[in-house]
């Protein structure tokens, strides 16, 4: 019941990032994509989170779609 997540590709937008991740369970391979913004709290320490602010989408849309992209390329190649 091994499971391995390797990094494929990584997109980023000011603090938005997604993440294509490559996926091995049970030697079953797919892929997943995972988006967060990442920003510096008061304390000055460094958080993510998957909550976006309404100006926060213009770049969330760019970062999934490129991932989206990069996907649908691979698949057709």
């Amino acid at each position: 019941m091994e499971k391995t997540n390797l990094i494929a590709k990584k997109f980023q937008s000011g603090g938005i990032e997604g993440v294509v991740w490559n996926n091995n369970k049970d030697n079953k391979i797919f892929q997943s994509v995972t988006i967060q913004k990442r920003y510096k709290a008061k304390d000055g320490s460094w958080k993510n989170t998957s909550s976006f602010n309404e100006s926060d989408l213009p770049k969330v849309n760019l970062v999934i779609q490129k991932a989206y992209e990069f996907l649908a390329l691979k698949a057709e190649a």
